[in-house]
């Protein structure tokens, strides 16, 4: 069964964003030549240069002039250094990055790229763990390409630049560098000395088949006790608005994720089916001994938002575009779409 692609909320945003790319491509293809002004005198060439023309792309370009038989263009934003990182582990990613910094220099004309090859310690460092990835400095936040897409960016580890999600590019990862071994979801979880692997799963509240992959994966902790199931929810792969993930947080808070967890995906269908979702997660949270209105105000509390917003980074920085995704510690490659009981402990062998 294929995996269930984002909607609603973040495929919606992942359509204009295309939208964009395409008006932006086309846009580019308009300019006849364009011309550097680096190393040049801004101001002493506009003097020698004619009126200015229409802009050609909203919040992209201020002015367009002629100079002899070139065209120049000025941006309204600051020179963009993006990195597109791949790796020896990389052998047929020429076109995947070829087409990546095409995207990017349309999308972003002051964008300044290049190719860097990257080791694996390096790829952790920076928090890039898979290729190739892109990477673009924090002068990238000033720009509409930024602006218009902000879900699709995250900080890496250093805090200085930020990371797009690839898949909303239409690219999936070629290789991975490292996996999510010793991340957590929204409970630190306590590894026993029988527990010799790692498995984080990639779901979504709402999403059907990560009901079933839930269920699955409950049958793998009672049949496998030496798998330690990390679970990891994005508020961003919801398929409407509902706080369903941020009421795990905060089930987490409390500690009562597991419990919270468990009663959530027993109950997804019957909540699913109501407009007030909100409403019972809410009494969910009674019946599991919280407080209405300390829960209620932990919803959209600063600490649930820095939760929620940790896992979402993960979601961009494992290059996950579909949910379920799985990540066998010691597999090289996630396990994408419901999986069968047989299918999982044959990959943990």
């Amino acid at each position: 069964m294929p995996a269930q692609k984002k909607k609603s909320k973040k495929d919606s945003s992942k359509n204009m964003f295309i939208t964009a790319f395409a008006a932006l491509f086309l846009g580019a293809l308009a300019v006849i030549t364009y011309l550097s002004m680096q190393n040049r005198d801004l101001t002493s060439m506009r003097n020698a240069l004619s009126e200015p023309a229409e802009t050609l792309q909203e919040g992209v370009s201020q002015e367009m002039f002629t100079f002899g038989e070139k065209t120049l263009v000025v941006h309204d934003t600051p020179p963009v250094t993006v990195t597109i990182y791949t790796s020896a582990a990389c052998t047929d990613c020429e076109a995947e990055i070829a087409a990546l910094s095409t995207k990017v220099n349309n999308a972003v004309p002051t964008a300044q790229t290049s190719v860097a090859s990257i080791t694996p310690e390096e790829a952790r460092n920076l928090g890039v763990a898979f290729v190739p990835a892109v990477v673009f400095d924090q002068a990238v936040t000033a720009t509409s390409f930024y602006k218009n897409g902000a879900d699709f960016f995250s900080a890496t580890e250093d805090g200085l630049s930020f990371q797009i999600d690839t898949g909303a590019l239409g690219h999936t990862p070629k290789a991975f560098m490292y996996g999510p071994a010793g991340t957590e979801g929204f409970t630190t979880t306590e590894t026993s000395a029988t527990q010799t692997k790692e498995l984080h799963a990639f779901l979504s509240t709402d999403c059907d088949q990560c009901k079933t992959m839930y269920d699955v994966l409950s049958l793998i902790a009672t049949r496998n006790k030496n798998v330690n199931i990390i679970y990891h929810f994005a508020d961003t792969r919801e398929e409407s608005e509902h706080t369903a993930t941020a009421a795990l947080a905060c089930a987490a808070q409390n500690n009562k994720e597991l419990t919270y967890r468990n009663q959530l995906f027993a109950r997804q269908a019957a909540w699913k089916a109501v407009d007030d979702k909100n409403a019972a997660f809410t009494n969910y949270a009674l019946g599991q001994g919280l407080d209405k209105a300390a829960f209620t105000q932990c919803l959209g509390s600063e600490v649930t938002q820095t939760m929620i917003t940790a896992q979402n980074n993960l979601f961009t920085t494992f290059g996950v575009n579909a949910v379920p995704t799985l990540f066998i510690e010691g597999v090289s490659a996630p396990l994408v779409g419901v999986q069968t009981v047989a299918q999982i402990e044959a990959a943990l062998q």
